[in-house]
């Protein structure tokens, strides 16, 4: 299960999370990623363009992926190559 917490780093270092919902009891393992104003600012961009897009766009690209792979036309993915 992944369960995403968003947090602030104050200036003492100490990170406070905001936790909305309570949260199962249980080992985690916890992956901090820091993103500085300009990545912020981008990814509430990137976040309002996806809002934007009429969902028929979304299935329509579905659609296609799905025949290009009946078709033969894609190849397997091997996460340790990197593909352009």
């Amino acid at each position: 299960m992944t369960i995403e917490l968003k947090g602030h780093v104050g200036q003492d270092g100490k990170i406070t999370l905001d936790t909305r919902a309570p949260l199962p009891p249980g080992d985690v393992d916890i992956i901090v990623t820091y993103t500085d104003p300009t990545v912020a600012e981008d990814e509430v961009e990137w976040d309002a363009q996806f809002a934007r897009t009429p969902g028929s766009a979304f299935d329509k690209l579905i659609e296609q992926g799905l025949a290009d792979y009946h078709h033969g036309q894609t190849d397997e993915f091997d996460p340790t190559i990197e593909d352009d």
